[in-house]
């Protein structure tokens, strides 16, 4: 029998509880509550691979928060309860590449983060599953540019029940992963197009992008319905898709730019 403490450390993130509440610890694993009990202080040994994981596991953590921060995804309202720990597992695993065992220093090269790229943050609402969109992101000559091929409305999209217009915005950011810093605010380039259209023609994002930087690109979807007050956004769980569809790390190193508003977020050394 557990006496239960009154120390509550649980929040309530949606349908679920995440953090320690008395003797239990919560948990979120793939969209499940996991309960398992707390240990006693003392009982547990790290040894240094452990520590090292763990740390590991903290800066991953700390990274995905921010790349949800910059894209503004599961700010507020969070359509989907497990981006969070599948964005920090996929980082988990980047990292354990990138770090070497002797030095525990970081080495990052173009393709480093390829592994992000697909990445839904809505699996209720896949980006596969509502578009048929053939895209491509290449960088050169210090320009990420993101190409839609051109598409049949009525043959590969499937617009939201009710809605008549869709808002596709490509947002780019950026992170210095050496400096510790990132762009406050993805810089977004968007394009409409309605559920009569015929074809939509090739569409060209082009984003200037520094050396010495991690850019990530990001395409997302907003379903529109005509209200009594102008367009209004269709918000429900199985819409609103949002995917990464590019992940970079720029050649040189970074020149200051004091037109970019920088943040301080964790340093990888």
């Amino acid at each position: 029998m557990f006496t239960l403490k009154t120390n509550i450390m649980a929040i309530k993130d949606g349908k679920f509880l995440r953090g320690a509440l008395g003797p239990l610890i919560y948990r979120v694993v793939r969209g499940k509550q996991r309960v398992s009990i707390k240990p006693e202080p003392g009982t547990i040994k790290q040894t240094k691979k452990t520590k090292i994981a763990g740390r590991r596991f903290g800066m991953a953590s700390s990274l995905g928060a921010e790349i949800r921060k910059t894209f503004e995804v599961n700010v507020g309202t969070a359509f989907d309860p497990t981006a969070g720990e599948r964005l920090i597992s996929t980082l988990v695993e980047i990292l354990g590449e990138c770090q070497d065992r002797k030095t525990k220093r970081y080495t990052f090269n173009q393709d480093s983060f390829a592994r992000l790229v697909g990445f839904d943050f809505n699996i209720y609402c896949m980006m596969k599953r509502i578009q048929a969109m053939s895209t491509d992101v290449t960088i050169k000559d210090g320009v990420m540019q993101v190409k839609i091929y051109d598409f049949k409305v009525a043959e590969q999209f499937s617009f939201s029940p009710g809605s008549f217009k869709c808002q596709l915005t490509v947002s780019m950011s950026l992170l210095r992963l050496r400096d510790g810093l990132m762009l406050g605010k993805a810089e977004k380039k968007t394009m409409e197009f309605t559920k009569d259209m015929g074809t939509v023609e090739v569409q060209n994002f082009d984003f200037k992008v520094p050396a010495g930087c991690l850019c990530l690109a990001k395409m997302s979807l907003k379903f529109m319905i005509a209200g009594k007050t102008g367009w209004q956004e269709v918000v429900r769980k199985t819409m609103n898709p949002s995917c990464i569809i590019g992940a970079f790390i720029t050649p040189g190193v970074y020149e200051q730019d004091s037109r970019k508003r920088w943040i301080q977020i964790v340093k990888f050394e």
